[in-house]
């Protein structure tokens, strides 16, 4: 399909013809028409695409999708909640097509888009929700929640205890930072039960003592679970002020 075809098609769609467009734009007669056999100028592209509200990129032939969010919203809003665009998810479609050895061009094929657009869902130029992502995945053989379990970020969401889950979505954390600080928080909660630090009675004892009171192990247990979460939370604040 050359360029003249997609605009042909583009004034198909809004019931105009081709020399009208040529009158609406201010270009001269059969201008458009040339596009056929020759490129056209990055000026007249530009009002065409505007015209129709398309990226040059599209009327070139170089993406399959008229303009980048249509990538998004092709799925008309159908999107896992739990899976958040602006995460980098493309980078880890891009490592895994390379180690399985697979050419842009065949994906592209199989997605049924150009290898530009390819291209740019591994870079992140194109959004990706969930809906595209878990298409991709399919297309390699795996899944979108494989993918987070082989790169060490198989925690479900349901895993994270509720209050840890509304202070995270407080902070405005991706699914990305949630998975990775309650991965965190369960690594430290392991380490400080190792080392058991903060109980200073005999094995047999059932309370000790913590700030002058007395405590059961499954209370002193509670407060140092809230300490950490307390810590947590000025982390996260300290990275929401740097932003």
């Amino acid at each position: 399909m050359t360029v003249f075809d997609r605009v042909k098609k583009l004034c198909d769609e809004q019931k105009i013809s081709v020399v009208e467009l040529e009158e609406r734009l201010g270009f001269s007669r059969n201008s458009l028409y040339s596009w056929k056999k020759n490129k056209p100028s990055s000026e007249k592209l530009e009002k065409v695409a505007d015209y129709f509200n398309v990226s040059t990129d599209y009327l070139l032939g170089r993406t399959a999708f008229r303009k980048p969010m249509e990538l998004f919203e092709h799925w008309d809003g159908h999107n896992n909640p739990y899976f958040e665009s602006p995460f980098d998810f493309g980078k880890l479609l891009k490592e895994l097509r390379e180690e399985k050895g697979v050419p842009q061009k065949d994906l592209s094929k199989a997605l049924g888009i150009t290898e530009l657009d390819v291209n740019d869902i591994e870079h992140g130029v194109l959004p990706l929700n969930f809906e595209w992502a878990e298409k991709y995945a399919n297309s390699l053989g795996t899944t979108v929640e494989q993918i987070f379990i082989n790169k060490g970020m198989g925690v479900s969401l349901d895993d994270i205890p509720l209050e840890l889950l509304q202070h995270y979505q407080e902070q405005g954390m991706s699914e990305a930072e949630m998975v990775k600080a309650y991965r965190e928080y369960k690594k430290a909660e392991e380490k400080d039960a190792m080392q058991d630090d903060f109980r200073n009675h005999e094995p047999e004892t059932k309370a000790a003592h913590h700030d002058g009171e007395e405590w059961t192990e499954e209370e002193l247990e509670e407060i140092e679970e809230f300490k950490r979460f307390v810590a947590m939370r000025r982390e996260a604040r300290k990275r929401k002020k740097g932003e």
